[in-house]
């Protein structure tokens, strides 16, 4: 039971993408360094998973956001097509210092979605091997349990 790409998918290069939408936000960057900042809300086109991050507003307005964007939305997809991830979902957290992070709750089970669990990532690090390594003991685990007597 394998993530399906929605309405045919996306088009054909990774990393496509539609902001869905901007709004003006502040972005903590340290103790007593809080900086003006654009949080914008991508919907990557082959999955139609949702998520947002925060940039800075000099970012914003320099472009990094496209390539922001486009960055993640390629290292979901191919998290997506990964094996054994059944769905990806964005969601927000503290860090240890109390800053909001974004995070992608990742969804692992086997292929009759009968046994799954899951676990969350930083969307920064998304485009790092240890995800995948993640995914893979998550399963192992979750197959261990399916068929522990």
């Amino acid at each position: 039971m394998a993530l399906q790409p929605v309405g045919g998918g996306g088009g054909a290069g990774g990393g496509t993408y539609t902001v869905l939408y901007q709004k003006p936000d502040i972005l903590i960057q340290g103790v007593n360094n809080v900086v003006d900042a654009v949080t914008v809300t991508v919907q990557e086109n082959t999955y139609g998973i949702v998520f947002s991050f925060t940039r800075s507003r000099l970012s914003w307005e320099g472009g990094a956001v496209q390539a922001a964007a486009s960055f993640f939305s390629g290292n979901i997809q191919a998290l997506a097509a990964y094996q054994h991830v059944q769905g990806i979902a964005y969601t927000q957290d503290t860090n240890s210092s109390g800053n909001l992070i974004d995070q992608l709750q990742i969804t692992v089970g086997t292929d009759d979605g009968t046994q799954e669990a899951a676990f969350v990532w930083p969307l920064e690090t998304i485009d790092q091997q240890g995800v995948y390594a993640e995914v893979d003991r998550v399963y192992a685990q979750v197959e261990a349990v399916a068929t522990s007597t």
